[in-house]
């Protein structure tokens, strides 16, 4: 008996048939040899004759060994410019609202900016507030224009 896997490589190595044996003359198909053509599947057996409930046996062996891992990236979707979305709880087609506050970022560097300037006198005072009036320094909250929920959020830090 003839080793299985010699067969399939040996069928394997045989190149497609010609332009002329699979299509007649017109143009059209010819049904009687592309109903004969058997298409092998990956565990050898022809297509019409592959068990579709062996086939779904196989693959549920096959996902209960498999551990799902679902990966969460970091980052919002949600980013400092407004964004055209449907809004999850309104369903209307929007471009989402924006409102700028102070989060974590700007009281960081009114700290620092007060460390230098009370402190160690490099920088002047007054330069404390700057941080909290900068679009690059603040949060920025995502609402629906239409029911005025809110959305989402974008942290600097």
């Amino acid at each position: 008996m003839a080793d299985p896997l010699s067969a399939k490589a040996a069928e394997a190595d045989r190149p497609p048939p010609a332009y002329e044996e699979t299509f007649s003359g017109s143009g059209q198909t010819n049904a009687s040899e592309s109903a004969s053509v058997d298409i092998p599947t990956s565990n050898g057996q022809n297509y019409d004759q592959q068990n579709d409930s062996n086939w779904n046996r196989e693959t549920n062996v096959n996902n209960n060994n498999t551990h799902n891992i679902f990966v969460r990236p970091r980052h919002s979707k949600y980013g400092p410019y407004p964004l055209e979305m449907d809004c999850p709880y309104c369903q209307c087609h929007i471009v989402s609202h924006i409102d700028r506050v102070a989060g974590l970022l700007p009281w960081i560097l009114f700290g620092i900016c007060a460390v230098l300037g009370f402190v160690f006198i490099l920088l002047p005072w007054f330069f404390c507030c700057l941080p909290f009036c900068l679009d690059q320094c603040l949060d920025v909250i995502h609402s629906c224009p239409v029911c005025k929920r809110h959305l989402g959020r974008f942290n600097r830090i």
